[in-house]
C-alpha cells in the first residue's frame, strides 16, 4: 500500500472526521424524531418529556458517534502508528 505524505494523510483524516460527524448529527436528529414519535404513540407528551428525550437521545448518539469518529481520526491520521512505535521502543529498552 502506498502511504500518503503526513500532511495529506492528516488532511484526509480530518475531512473524513468532519464527514462522519455530519452523518452522526443527522442520525441523532433522526433518532430524536423516532423517539418522540414512539413516545407520542404510547402516552401524551408534555414539555419536560420532550426536552429530556431530545437532549438525552441527541447527546447520547452524538457522544457515541463522536468517540468512534475520534478513533477513526486517530487511526487514519497516523497517530496510532506513532504511539505504537514509541511504545515498542520503550518495551525494547530504548527511550
Amino acid at each position: 500500500m502506498i502511504s500518503k505524505p503526513a500532511g495529506a494523510r492528516e488532511t484526509a483524516a480530518r475531512l473524513s472526521f468532519v464527514k462522519l460527524m455530519r452523518y452522526t448529527v443527522v442520525a441523532a436528529v433522526a433518532m430524536v424524531a423516532m423517539a418522540l414519535f414512539y413516545l407520542w404513540l404510547v402516552a401524551p407528551l408534555n414539555g419536560t418529556i420532550v426536552v429530556a428525550t431530545t437532549l438525552g437521545v441527541f447527546f447520547s448518539v452524538v457522544l457515541g458517534g463522536g468517540l468512534m469518529a475520534i478513533g477513526f481520526l486517530s487511526s487514519n491520521s497516523g497517530h496510532d502508528e506513532r504511539a505504537g512505535a514509541r511504545t515498542r521502543g520503550v518495551e525494547e529498552g530504548r527511550d
